[in-house]
């Protein structure tokens, strides 16, 4: 049969071979179209700033912190449960001279957004709006409801429920439970 490319790109790598057979869902092909995107989860509570068509600026910390401006294409509606992310796709500028698989940092900003910055694997979304950190008090994890002001590379600025010098969890959130005595380990 005949495969039909759904846009205009270069192969990048071919995973069957002829008269192979090929199960549904299973790649064949991987195409690599001419308009390059970044594709990045974010928290349900920093979605409802975003909107198809929105400027987004992404920075390419490999190349001089070199920072392009792409607009949003797509929002996806992947979250499901607590704590789950939602894809974004930015569209860069055709004219960026970029490849296929370099380093690109997502970059939000609010204006006169203030705090203090975390680890973006440190933060948790809980659903429902709720955003929060696990904090380690007296050698004890405790949960903090935050406010992210701002996305910032693998960072996020946190706007309200840390201050500098607390002690964050950043990641391996899994089965953490408030309460639960830890060590902390620098």
């Amino acid at each position: 049969g005949l495969l039909r490319a759904p846009f205009d790109g270069t192969i990048v790598s071919v995973a069957s071979e002829a008269g192979e057979f090929v199960g549904a869902g299973q790649p064949v092909v991987t195409l690599s179209g001419d308009v390059l995107e970044v594709e990045v989860e974010v928290p349900e509570t920093v979605l409802v700033d975003m909107a198809v068509g929105d400027a987004a600026a992404v920075s390419l910390p490999l190349q001089g912190d070199r920072t392009l401006q792409g607009h949003i294409t797509s929002i996806g509606h992947g979250g499901h449960g607590p704590g789950r992310l939602f894809p974004v796709v930015v569209a860069l500028p055709s004219e960026a001279d970029l490849v296929p698989g370099m380093t690109a940092d997502f970059v939000l900003e609010r204006v006169g957004a203030a705090g203090v910055t975390v680890p973006v694997s440190a933060v948790v979304d809980a659903g429902g709006g709720e955003t929060s950190v696990f904090a380690v008090e007296n050698g004890v994890v405790q949960r903090r409801s935050v406010g992210v002001a701002q996305l910032l590379g693998a960072d996020a600025l946190i706007a309200k429920g840390v201050t500098a010098g607390d002690d964050i969890v950043s990641g391996g959130h899994f089965g953490l439970v408030p309460g639960q005595a830890v060590q902390v380990q620098r």
